[in-house]
C-alpha cells in the first residue's frame, strides 16, 4: 500500500508521502539542499518492495531554525502513526538529526548519513556556496537545469517515473526555492551539534562517495565517529560523489538494506 497523500499541494508546505506496508521495516528520508523527493526516485524504487518508505519536501521557508525543521518532520511521522524506525539523512537532511535524536524528539532504531555531517569540515566552502547561492541570476539556473534535464534523458531512458521525477526537481527550482536553499546554508553554517551527538545511543552509519568534494569525508567520519557513541562505520562508494544515492543508487541500497539487516537488492 502506498500513501502518496499530502495536507496540500501547496509547495511551501511541508509534505509527506509513505510508500509501502506498515509491516516492513521503516525507512525514513530527510532530503539534502534541495529539499524534496525529487532526487532520491530510482534509490526509492529499488528498496520500496523490501521496506516501508517515508520521504519528505520541506517548504520553502527562510526563517525555520533546524530544530523547527526536525519539529515539523517529527510531527508529521507522528500524524502518520510512524514513531519509530530508521532515519536515512542525506547532507542537509544530517542536520536535523541532531536535535531531532538528541533532543530526543524520535526514536530511531538506526542511522545512516549519507553524505552527511556534524559541523561542516568546511566552513569557509560553505560561506561561499551561500553568497553564490544568492547571487546566481535565475537564468543561470535555468541554464543549469536545462543541462541536468538533458542528461537525466540519456540516464533514464528507460525509466519513466525516474524521469518524470527529474521534472518535478526541475519545476521546483524556483527563485523562492533558491533562497530557500540559500537559507539552509545558513543553517549549516552555524550549526555545533557536539552536544546532541553525544546523547544519541542509536547506532549510526556513514555512507559516503569516494569523490565528495562537498563534504570531505575522512573529516565528516572523523567528527562523527568521535562524538557519537555507537559509530559503526562507514561505507565508500568508488562511483560516487556527494549525490551518492542518486548517482549510485544499487549500491547505496545495498549498503544501507545490509545495514538494517535486510536482504539486499537483487534487480
Amino acid at each position: 500500500m502506498t500513501d502518496m497523500s499530502t495536507p496540500r499541494k501547496d509547495p511551501d508546505f511541508l509534505q509527506i508521502r509513505v510508500h509501502g506496508d506498515d509491516n516492513r521495516p521503516t525507512l525514513i528520508y530527510l532530503p539534502g539542499i534541495h529539499g524534496d523527493w525529487t532526487l532520491v526516485t530510482a534509490f526509492r524504487l529499488l528498496v520500496q518492495d523490501r521496506v516501508r518508505f517515508v520521504e519528505f519536501t520541506y517548504p520553502r521557508t527562510t526563517s525555520w531554525s533546524l530544530e523547527e525543521y526536525a519539529a515539523g518532520v517529527v510531527k508529521k511521522l507522528d500524524e502518520k502513526g510512524i514513531r519509530d524506525g530508521w532515519l536515512l539523512a542525506e547532507s542537509f537532511g544530517s542536520q536535523l538529526v541532531w536535535p531531532m535524536v538528541g533532543k530526543g524528539m524520535f526514536k530511531p532504531e538506526g542511522i545512516i548519513l549519507a553524505g552527511g555531517f556534524g559541523p561542516h569540515p568546511f566552513k569557509l566552502g560553505v560561506h561561499l556556496s551561500k553568497l553564490l547561492c544568492a547571487a546566481i541570476p535565475m537564468a543561470g539556473v535555468w541554464l543549469a537545469l536545462a543541462f541536468y534535464k538533458l542528461v537525466s534523458r540519456i540516464r533514464f531512458r528507460n525509466q519513466a517515473e525516474s524521469m518524470a521525477a527529474v521534472e518535478e526537481f526541475v519545476e521546483r527550482r524556483t527563485y523562492e526555492d533558491k533562497c530557500a536553499m540559500t537559507h539552509r546554508l545558513r543553517l549549516i553554517a552555524a550549526n555545533q551539534p557536539k552536544e546532541l551527538a553525544s546523547k544519541i545511543e542509536a547506532p549510526i552509519y556513514h555512507l559516503s562517495g569516494l569523490w565528495d568534494i562537498v563534504v570531505p569525508w575522512g573529516a565528516a567520519r572523523r567528527w562523527v565517529k568521535k562524538h557519537v557513541p555507537k559509530y559503526q562505520g562507514q561505507k565508500l562508494v568508488a562511483a560516487a560523489d556527494h549525490t551518492v544515492l542518486p548517482m549510485t543508487p544499487k549500491q547505496s541500497a545495498e549498503s544501507i538494506l545490509g545495514w538494517m539487516g535486510i536482504d539486499h537488492v537483487t534487480a
